[in-house]
């Protein structure tokens, strides 16, 4: 499995609608998004927690992170590209 379809499956965990399949264009954020801001907090520390295990700190407390239009919580897949982003610049 790789790590963008992982942390999908981090998301998909989280979510209460086990019936919707995560993909790129799942919005995290806003009136259709598949979380709530709850599962968003969730989110952020299933995501510290996983970071951990590929021994780096993933940055997510940013004003922009959150961002709906420019941050990395936008979409499923926008969150998966800036993970992968933040591991591999720590390597």
């Amino acid at each position: 499995m790789g790590l963008k379809n992982e942390i999908f499956q981090i998301i998909q965990d989280i979510i209460e609608d086990k019936i919707l399949v995560i993909k790129d264009d799942t919005a995290l954020l806003g009136e259709v998004s598949a979380i709530d801001s709850m599962q968003l907090i969730e989110l952020c520390l299933a995501l510290e927690d996983f970071a951990a295990q590929h021994n780096f700190e993933f940055q997510w407390k940013s004003e922009k992170a959150m961002s709906m239009n420019w941050g990395m919580f936008r979409t499923a897949g926008s969150l998966a590209d800036a993970f992968v982003q933040q591991m591999e610049g720590k390597q």
